[in-house]
């Protein structure tokens, strides 16, 4: 028994000894985790002061700027024709390399002008490829974004709640912090910086994410010898990935180049210039693909049929330029931009308004400083209502300053509907015609505007001028055919004044427009107001808010064929995520927009690409920006608002949007919107 009472007792102390022990080991865990801890939130609230507390502001900096980009050609296949800018890789070479030197002319970090000296390339024009990605050259490290407007920064105080930070190496005056996504979203990405401890100057960077159906890379080491937030060199690595294509790419730029050139240069195409230029050396591979070029040449030169191959690689530039990719031509002076002519994602599809296609067109010429003339033309077809259409406004301005221009504008307008034609024919006539067969109330509208806009003050904008509509029937042979007039004309002039109190108020808007008979053949005489109130806000973590409130009414009508507001009409070429899915609506039938005397709207969105769908695991990851709608609508003949709720959102191939509403306080139909968003921003 002693015996047994000596072995329990020794157990016992062993069993005290190693509970002490693991507390111990448990509280020197604890005091590791909470002290690391602490170093880490220490090193990143430096980061995050410090474009505040020591950074130079940028005024117009100028560097000697060497840029060098190489392509190289995975897969690829004949989708390859269908990316903007990719016609040259599609069809020519697998591997391009290229190089520029000139001067960069830095508003912002990612505000610049760019100025070519000596160009150098083994792509046919020095044609651009992927422009998207020369973005990430100039990342903005301690903005809330990285890139433009998008890709939340790791560096900044707002976005911190996104990212968990860990401080991965301690070298005694420097510090690595690791950083990475709480959530799998295509605006995170992850990485790690090499800090100053003292001060929290990001020294270099490494960043990567998938954003925009690219895979990237960064690299950039930021000027150690002063306090700007400028890059002394960056590097991008990039894979492109689209229906079996695979290409690869990385960009260099070296921004504080010593040699430098007369600012007379410009555009110079020489590699013996730009051997003596060039900051650092070229790959192995980078030389063989200059040397393939040389080659190739010669071989042209020799080859008898010279003339017969440069006239089908001529061919094949046209339908490159023209039909499958963008164009664009800018000089010191002027620029013209066209969107390609062949491309199904400017397809959108709405299950009110049904299929349409839309091309853009842009062209300015400056004439001086304060002077200009621009056409902006846009162009599309509706499938569902099987007519073309377009505007084109071209304008002259000739005060810059005072927003002073003179416009005049070619459309062919909205396809209007009004069943108040039928209901007048059927009143008059007592027979027993099936009206509904007969597309008595489809007109279509041909519009011709002449205006004038001028800023009075710091907050008053004024706009006047004249419209003249011609609407015709769109079963002509019908009217006539029962005594009533396929044609009508009005002539109308109008007057707008908007109000601007400051960037964080609403606008404020009010138009007056009279048709005038007789004038210009004019047969309508109406009188109509409209008044609006819009607001956007932007929010930090690229989220924001946008209302807007308006109302219109008639007070004399000589018909009630057609009632037309300028703020609440039904738009067949609707355009993407980023133009119109806001302040609109989506599932109001089409003859509503000309039913009523009267109208009193409101439309409200909630924009963040942090929402619902982002929190997701797997499905985050595909999701870029979230939308919610809500839409309230009051015109005299329901006796209850009208009410439209949706949900939308967006990522890298396409935007989507669904949408219910509510007439007379039931539920009514249930909708949806569809566009391809792919390469818009390209």
């Amino acid at each position: 028994m002693t015996i047994v009472k000596k072995t329990c007792t020794s157990l016992s102390g062993l069993m005290a000894k190693s509970d002490t022990l693991r507390f111990a080991l448990f509280f020197l865990f604890c005091a590791v985790t909470l002290s690391s801890r602490s170093q880490t939130a220490t090193l990143a609230d430096k980061v995050f002061g410090y474009a505040m507390a020591y950074a130079t502001p940028i005024c117009n900096e100028e560097r000697n700027l060497y840029f060098k980009y190489d392509f190289r050609t995975a897969r690829r296949n004949p989708a390859l024709m269908l990316v903007p800018t990719m016609y040259a890789i599609a069809r020519g070479k697998r591997n391009y390399t290229g190089e520029t030197y000139g001067r960069i002319k830095f508003t912002d970090v990612g505000d610049y002008l760019l100025k070519s000296q000596v160009t150098v390339g083994t792509i046919r024009n020095h044609r651009k490829i992927m422009p998207i990605m020369v973005q990430y050259i100039t990342p903005d490290l301690y903005g809330n974004t990285l890139i433009g407007n998008f890709l939340l920064s790791p560096f900044s105080r707002d976005n911190r709640k996104f990212y968990t930070y860990k401080v991965k190496a301690d070298q005694g005056r420097t510090a690595t912090l690791d950083f990475s996504p709480r959530t799998d979203n295509t605006q995170l990405v992850r990485g790690d910086a090499k800090v100053d401890k003292a001060s929290g100057k990001i020294l270099s960077a490494r960043i990567s994410g998938n954003y925009d159906m690219v895979d990237f890379r960064l690299t950039v080491e930021m000027d150690s010898n002063s306090n700007s937030v400028l890059p002394n060199r960056s590097e991008v690595l990039s894979t492109f990935r689209f229906i079996g294509n695979r290409i690869d790419s990385k960009l260099v730029a070296v921004f504080n180049c010593g040699k430098h050139l007369a600012d007379s240069m410009a555009n110079i195409d020489s590699m013996a210039m730009m051997d003596r230029l060039r900051p650092e050396p070229l790959t192995t591979v980078e030389r063989a693909v200059y040397s393939q070029k040389v080659r190739d040449d010669s071989l042209r030169k020799a080859d008898t049929n010279i003339q017969g191959n440069s006239i089908v690689d001529k061919a094949w530039d046209i339908v490159g330029d023209h039909l499958l990719s963008s164009k664009s031509v800018r000089s010191d002076n002027a620029y013209i931009r066209l969107s390609p002519l062949m491309n199904p994602l400017y397809f959108s599809y709405s299950q009110k308004r049904g299929l349409s296609y839309k091309l853009t067109a842009g062209a300015y010429y400056k004439i001086s400083s304060q002077r200009g003339l621009s056409l902006t033309p846009k162009l599309g077809y509706n499938f569902k209502q099987g007519q073309f259409f377009f505007t084109a406004p071209l304008r002259y301005t000739f005060s810059e300053h005072q927003g002073g221009w003179i416009e005049a504008t070619l459309a062919n307008g909205n396809r209007i509907t009004n069943s108040s034609v039928i209901e007048k024919v059927k009143s008059e006539r007592m027979d027993t015609i099936n009206f509904s067969n007969l597309n008595l109330d489809y007109f279509r509208d041909t519009m011709y505007g002449l205006s004038v806009n001028y800023q009075i003050g710091s907050h008053w904008t004024a706009n006047a001028g004249s419209i003249f509509h011609r609407r015709i029937a769109v079963n002509r042979q019908a009217m006539k055919q029962l005594g009533k007039p396929s044609v009508y004309r009005s002539c109308a002039p109008f007057v707008t004044l908007t109000y601007c109190p400051s960037p964080s108020l609403p606008v404020l808007t009010a138009s007056y427009e009279r048709a005038i008979p007789h004038l210009l053949m004019s047969d309508t005489r109406y009188e109509r107001f409209e008044f609006d109130a819009s607001y956007k806000k932007r929010l930090r973590q690229l989220r924001q808010y946008s209302v807007r409130v308006g109302g219109g009414f008639y007070t004399d009508k000589s018909t009630d064929f057609f009632v037309d507001y300028d703020n609440f009409h039904e738009d067949y070429l609707p355009d993407g995520w980023d133009d119109d899915w806001t302040g609109h609506f989506q599932l109001l039938n089409s003859d509503w927009y000309n039913a009523s005397k009267y109208y009193v709207r409101a439309n409200a969105t909630y924009e963040s690409p942090m929402f619902l769908l982002t929190q997701m695991p797997w499905v985050g990851r595909l999701v870029e920006t979230e939308r919610i709608y809500a839409s309230v609508l009051q015109i005299e003949h329901i006796s209850t608002p009208y009410v439209e709720l949706g949900y939308g959102f967006t990522n890298r191939y396409f935007s989507i949007g669904l949408f219910s509403n509510f007439v007379n306080r039931k539920f009514h139909e249930f909708g949806s919107k569809f566009t391809f968003e792919l390469f818009r921003r390209w």
